[in-house]
């Protein structure tokens, strides 16, 4: 039997009325409460936002050095070579 709990987050405070109703909108047209709308819309942004930070960021010259290498690789060595056998 699962035992999960209910968390409770923030409270959500609009700006403005139009900000409330284009929430309460969008989340009809997914057929979905505000409450899931919200969580659901705020945990694609976490994972876009952690994800974006774990992307690979090189400077120009190391961009150009791995373009390089991918380009003309070097030979393999007696190391790379016993590995994949």
């Amino acid at each position: 039997m699962s035992t999960a709990r209910k968390l409770r987050g923030p409270e959500i405070n609009f700006d403005s009325d139009e900000q409330k109703n284009l929430i309460e909108q969008a989340a009809k047209s997914r057929g979905l409460s505000v409450t899931a709308f919200m969580r659901s819309s705020s945990l694609k942004a976490a994972n876009d936002v952690l994800r974006e930070d774990q992307l690979l960021r090189l400077s120009d010259r190391d961009w150009e050095l791995a373009s390089r290498t991918l380009e003309s690789p070097p030979e393999p060595n007696e190391e790379l070579k016993k590995l994949l056998k």
